[in-house]
């Protein structure tokens, strides 16, 4: 796997300028995720074996935040928010999956509140970490391949 946080901070900062707009800054290092939590999460397969997923993890806040304005609304729902992260994992696992894996297929994108399920982390044979700030909140994007 060639992207590493460096490449998906700049896949991220793209992804966001272009559906939301507003600041975004990038964290060196690792931070630690609290409060209500909002997770999305797709799978990439491609013809050659490659397999691998793209996860965020977000506060809530910032799901609200983003939902404010991509729904142009000052009281976003539930409903808004887990939309905005699901509409935010597919545009950021797309932009991955071409730069990996051109012939790969993603599959639909799947939203929990709480933390994420991460049985396949174990699995991973590569994974690259790129944390941000948000809505002056935290959220981290995760590169996992498989094979």
């Amino acid at each position: 796997m060639n992207i590493g946080p460096n490449e998906i901070g700049e896949i991220v900062a793209s992804v966001w300028a272009t559906m939301l707009g507003g600041e975004l800054f990038a964290l060196p290092g690792s931070i630690e995720l609290e409060g209500e939590l909002i997770s999305g999460e797709i799978h990439m397969r491609g013809e050659d074996g490659f397999e691998g997923l793209v996860r965020i993890v977000a506060s809530l806040p910032v799901a609200q935040a983003a939902a404010r304005v991509m729904f142009t609304t000052d009281t976003p729902d539930d409903r808004d928010a887990t939309d905005t992260i699901a509409e935010l994992i597919n545009m950021i696992g797309g932009n991955i999956k071409s730069l990996i894996a051109e012939d790969a297929r993603l599959d639909l994108p799947k939203v929990t509140h709480g933390q994420p399920d991460t049985s396949a982390d174990a699995a991973a044979i590569a994974r690259a970490d790129a944390d941000f700030i948000a809505a002056d909140h935290p959220f981290r994007v995760t590169l996992l391949r498989m094979r």
